[in-house]
């Protein structure tokens, strides 16, 4: 923007014509334009007007005359200038004072008329020139820097544009920023707010040797400002005001501002609050205890880690914006040397001591070239604005920061060949569509290195228990921004695209909700978890790529209502800690292919209700180590196809109530209560015959041992996160011991504390 003289109305522009040289011409002129294609007398400035101050753009706009009707706006746009202004000097050498810069703008603005009408053959043009830095007003991008500091980002930047003529005078110790975001805004708007944060001004050193060159100086320190040449004004009052170098008038404009800066932040890795605050070192001349509090500071980096130091360097810049702008002097002067970032002194100062030296803030310029005879002397004069050079400067937080407004989807990024890539706390990297550094455009690809580390929401996050879903390389994340702000990125979800499509079949299975994962790495294999919701058809389907790990810390109730089926590839292990109650409503079947064991420590019982039927293909034996009854209620029968033994150790006891029937072949032994009768083909007692000796029982095989069942993943819980009111509770009690002093709030709290331990 150009800036008029801050006293009075512009001067009336006298008609040319009326009294026109008979050539026009630099010769004994004030103001003086060199064009790269173009001489001095080729384009005169008629009237000049002009803004310069620290942190901002330079502009001058310039009336132009000509006898030329072709000025080419083609050889002029973006090209270099230098304009000249004759100074005042002592010794009428003569001095000049030099702008160099850039054209931006070129306007023809027509053929000069005269009083009475008639067209003259001189044509009126005007002229912008800007700084080169101006150029960046023009460039807007979406980009990010990582672990670079705001000299580096600078640096950076400007090494883009092969642009070297700049100088950074700093002196503080600027750190890195972890992740900074340009985001839809241009890169001098970027700079801007960068800089104004971290307490940096530029301003602007114009090479007075006819080159088109000047430096943009970069400073945080104010014994790097430069002085004037001359560096001490004298004060004339309007009235007495001589053809030199002076200040015509001068005034003070004092203001109230905050007593204390505070800034504050989230510091998510430690879970607490950093805070840090710069008193004022001035008296603003009141008690009232006002501070201006910022939240968040944005001094705790993406990565987590708070800097304490940072935050104070930052509190004490904007402290020192807001003394900056305590104490202003302004006034009008026809000093053509005053340049905004650089020191003088005024003699005969009226309002201060003739020492007091004065930061130059800004210049505005007005100036009349005396091109037509008759018109009177050329004019020269501007109006300035001055700090106590004291006082640090620090330009006041006006470039606002860039805000996204809403969230944006990314892509997630890993080192080649990772298909999961992510830290101890779940974060991920990613690349925004707008981020330009691709590595590989035609894949839509690239590495780690396109983001910081970025958190990513979860349904629940305590101390060791809550959900965790990583977004994997490849997939397509939903990205909000803390505060609208771009360098605080925070993932919030996932979405399907063309590449990565649901695991159901839509909208076929819409009634279906799941739960899907991919094996990795190389895929092949899944874990899921699928609810089936379509009406008669309700299902839960879970499925288990490899191992499934159930365990219960008490009790496990399962209640079917229709069927049970289970398949076991191989083996299956239980273990039952005490007691195992089997129920069938009606008929148990169970089919071994090849063996059972089976073994109890004590008593075993078997009831049957009616019938029971045991077939064995081979032999049978039943051990006993005591004694072994067998009862039938009825009859018994042993039947062997070949030969049946009977042997007892000690006696052999065969009793019937009625008869004991004995018979091999056609011989018999009859015994009832009515005799015994012995039927034979030959009887004979104590003489003939080769009793056979029963043969042993063969001896049962103990069953095997059952395996052990494998135990279930032993899981880990969390632990209880402890609210803010018991580490505040903590610090109370901590100052109560060491006597401190509490504040009002603090007192309250204090005596609730203790109303709680006596209650």
């Amino acid at each position: 923007m150009l800036h008029r003289l801050k006293n009075g109305e512009d001067k009336p522009q006298t008609d040319i014509t009326t009294t026109m040289a008979s050539t026009l011409s630099t010769s004994n002129r004030m103001l003086f334009l060199t064009l790269d294609d173009y001489g001095e007398d080729d384009l005169l400035i008629a009237e000049l007007s002009g803004h310069e101050a620290v942190s901002e753009l330079f502009e001058f706009r310039l009336k132009l005359l000509s006898y030329s009707d072709d000025i080419s706006p083609e050889k002029i746009i973006g090209k270099g200038a230098i304009l000249r202004i004759e100074t005042w000097d002592t010794d009428q050498s003569g001095g000049e004072r030099h702008w160099n810069g850039y054209v931006s703008r070129f306007a023809c603005t027509g053929r000069v008329m005269s009083s009475k009408g008639e067209r003259l053959d001189i044509y009126s043009y005007e002229c912008d020139i800007v700084p080169w830095f101006w150029f960046m007003t023009q460039n807007e991008d979406c980009r990010i820097f990582q672990k670079l500091s705001v000299p580096d980002i600078i640096e950076t930047i400007f090494s883009e544009f092969n642009y070297s003529d700049y100088a950074l005078e700093l002196s503080e110790a600027h750190p890195q920023l972890e992740f900074c975001a340009q985001y839809n805004e241009t890169t001098f708007q970027f700079i801007s707010r960068l800089i104004e944060r971290a307490g940096i001004h530029f301003y602007f050193r114009h090479d007075g040797h006819g080159e088109s060159r000047h430096i943009l100086v970069f400073t945080d320190n104010k014994n790097d400002n430069q002085k004037l040449d001359p560096s001490k004004i004298p004060f004339h009052d309007a009235g007495h005001a001589e053809k030199t170098d002076a200040i015509l008038s001068l005034s003070s404009d004092q203001q109230m501002r905050t007593r204390k800066a505070t800034i504050a932040d989230w510091d998510y890795r430690k879970k607490g609050i950093l805070s840090e605050n710069t008193p004022t070192v001035l008296d603003i001349g009141s008690d009232v205890d006002t501070e201006r509090f910022r939240y968040p500071g944005n001094f705790v980096t993406q990565d987590g880690s708070g800097d304490n130091a940072t935050g104070k360097y930052y509190s004490t810049v904007m402290m020192e914006a807001e003394e900056a702008s305590h104490l202003r002097y302004s006034g009008t002067s026809q000093a053509r040397s005053l340049t905004p970032g650089y020191v003088f002194s005024i003699e005969d100062n009226p309002l201060q001591a003739d020492s007091t030296e004065y930061l130059v803030l800004s210049v505005d310029h007005r100036a009349n070239n005396n091109l037509m005879a008759g018109t009177g002397a050329a004019f020269y004069g501007n109006t300035f604005s001055l700090q106590p050079h004291e006082h640090v400067f620090r330009s006041p937080l006006k470039t606002p920061r860039s805000r996204v407004y809403g969230p944006q989807t990314a892509i997630v990024v890993g080192p080649p060949g990772n298909e999961i890539h992510t830290d101890n706390l779940g974060r991920i990297k990613i690349r925004f569509h707008w981020d330009r550094k691709v590595t590989d455009r035609r894949t839509n690809t690239q590495d780690e290195k396109a983001s910081c580390w970025v958190r990513v929401a979860q349904i629940w996050a305590g101390n060791g228990y809550g959900t965790m879903f990583i977004p994997r390389v490849g997939m397509e994340v939903v990205v909000d921004f803390l505060e609208g702000d771009p360098d605080r990125p925070i993932v919030v979800g996932c979405v399907y695209n063309g590449p990565n499509v649901p695991p159901l079949d839509l909208p076929n299975e819409s009634t279906r909700t799941t739960i899907k994962t991919l094996s990795s790495k190389g895929g092949g294999g899944f874990n899921e978890l699928r609810f089936e919701d379509k009406k008669d058809s309700e299902e839960i389907f879970v499925h288990a790529q490899k191992d499934l790990q159930l365990r219960t810390g008490n009790n496990r109730t399962e209640a079917i209502a229709c069927d049970s089926n289970l398949t076991i590839g191989k083996n299956l292990i239980e273990h039952i800690g005490e007691n195992a109650d089997l129920k069938v409503g009606k008929n148990y079947t169970a089919s071994i292919e090849s063996n059972r064991a089976h073994t109890v420590g004590q008593e075993d019982y078997l009831t049957v209700g009616t019938h029971q039927h045991t077939d064995v293909g081979m032999d049978a034996a039943l051990t006993t180590g005591q004694n072994f009854a067998l009862k039938a209620g009825l009859n018994a029968a042993l039947t062997a196809a070949a030969n049946i033994d009977i042997k007892a150790g000690v006696n052999l006891v065969a009793e019937a109530g009625a008869i004991i029937s004995l018979k091999a072949g056609s011989n018999s032994i009859v015994m009832n209560p009515g005799g015994i009768f012995i039927t034979g083909n030959l009887v004979m007692i104590n003489s003939g015959g080769s009793p056979l000796s029963a043969q042993s029982a063969n001896k049962a095989e103990k069953a095997d041992k059952p395996k052990d069942a494998k135990e279930a993943i032993k899981g880990k819980a969390g632990s209880v996160t402890k609210s803010g009111q018991q580490i505040q509770a903590q610090a109370l009690r901590n100052a109560a011991r060491a006597g401190t002093p509490f504040c009002a709030e603090c007192e309250a709290a204090r005596k609730a504390l203790a109303a709680l331990r006596n209650g």
